[in-house]
């Protein structure tokens, strides 16, 4: 009789068996790694979709309070250019003054004067041959105050 562990035939598959099962355990123990490995990986992933949705929803929170407080800065920027429009046309007078000489302002403050009696003769019903003896108010000259001293 042959003996499995001698160096007949019978020996040799033994042998081989038992390599062959230790290179299937090897195996089998790095595939069981790399499972483990990949589940892991497969949770931090999970984690890591979880984390950058929360960011998500956060950043569109705040987007949505940058673009409400975008939207108020521009309604703002509006009414602040329609005001600053209302008064450059009515400080228009003063653009002249800086722009010419001391008599061109000069001219330009009496014809404003002018235009500034004319409304009070039409709207309120002042004229100056209207005026009572005590007035001190003469709207044909450069006003003085009197100082009395009692």
């Amino acid at each position: 009789m042959e003996s499995t562990a001698g160096p007949g035939n019978g020996g040799f598959l033994c042998l081989r068996n038992k390599l062959d099962e230790a290179a299937h355990t090897r195996t089998t123990s790095q595939l069981n790694h790399e499972k483990n490995e990949i589940h892991r990986n497969i949770g931090d992933l999970k984690s890591e979709t979880k984390d950058l949705k929360r960011q998500i929803l956060a950043g569109n929170g705040e987007l949505g309070r940058l673009k409400a407080r975008q939207e108020t800065l521009r309604n703002r920027l509006e009414s602040d250019r329609e005001e600053l429009a209302t008064v450059e046309k009515h400080l228009g007078m003063f653009s002249s003054m800086s722009a010419g000489t001391v008599v061109d302002s000069q001219k330009t403050c009496v014809a404003k004067h002018r235009h500034g009696m004319d409304m009070l003769e039409k709207e309120f019903g002042y004229h100056p041959l209207f005026r009572r003896p005590g007035d001190t108010f003469m709207a044909t000259s450069t006003f003085v105050p009197r100082v009395k001293f009692s």
